[in-house]
């Protein structure tokens, strides 16, 4: 239904479609956070890829949370400020770049297999948004590494004293910031590798566990710099 831009109310027998999978209501600009009445009861199954990108409400209708999609696209929803509590526990993906009002997340997503995309959303609070999520990868908006990783380099290579209480845990959970500075060179769209590669090596060079994520990253243009923070843990 993309392209629809007389399309003003989303009919409640949507939630009937029990093999729904897909849904596109991009660039449907009458929709409005009103337009989508489901009883949050009824609906039966989570939906697959739901796209609402290039729209002009300013906030997703509540019902959301019980549609529980896997994949979000709300990029290019320009007047977006706020977005209401999503089922994070199966949402694979959200896409909000060049959300450029988006400013709060009324709660903290906690699937680390979520991969958030917050490309030019300069007004978002990240702080919490950082602080109290779990995610698999996330970017957005920023200068500066956040104060919270303490150990910093300015290369591709990151050395980190280990204390010995962190050997005995059934896995280690770390986090990696990357800094992305922009390039006005680039396509509108560029695809970019980011690998990280961590390696437990003892007091006598021995290794013990390694750790090698590699990520494909398909973004729009940065218009400034970003920073992409990985929540990994292993074995």
């Amino acid at each position: 239904m993309s392209g629809c831009s007389k399309l003003t109310r989303i009919s409640p027998n949507i939630s009937k479609l029990k093999h729904l999978e897909d849904v596109d209501f991009s660039f449907c600009v009458a929709l409005t956070e009103d337009s989508w009445d489901n009883d949050p009861h009824v609906v039966p199954a989570p939906i697959g890829d739901l796209d609402m990108s290039d729209n002009t409400f300013t906030r997703l209708p509540h019902s959301l949370v019980s549609i529980k999609p896997q994949e979000l696209n709300i990029g290019n929803c320009r007047n977006l400020v706020s977005l209401p509590e999503l089922q994070t526990s199966s949402l694979k993906i959200l896409r909000a770049q060049d959300c450029e009002s988006l400013e709060s997340i009324s709660h903290p997503f906690q699937n680390p297999e979520t991969i958030l995309h917050f490309i030019n959303c300069f007004k978002l609070e990240q702080e919490s948004l950082v602080r109290n999520s779990v995610f698999k990868y996330m970017i957005l908006p920023g200068g500066q590494v956040p104060e919270c990783f303490a150990h910093r380099a300015s290369g591709s290579y990151l050395m980190i004293p280990l204390l010995e209480r962190f050997l005995y845990g059934s896995f280690l959970r770390f986090r990696a910031c990357l800094l992305i500075d922009t390039d006005s060179t680039k396509p509108t769209w560029f695809k970019s590798v980011i690998r990280v590669w961590c390696l437990l090596k003892g007091n006598q060079g021995n290794h013990f566990h390694s750790s090698d994520l590699q990520i494909l990253i398909f973004i729009t243009r940065l218009l400034d710099r970003h920073l992409a923070i990985f929540d990994c843990s292993f074995p």
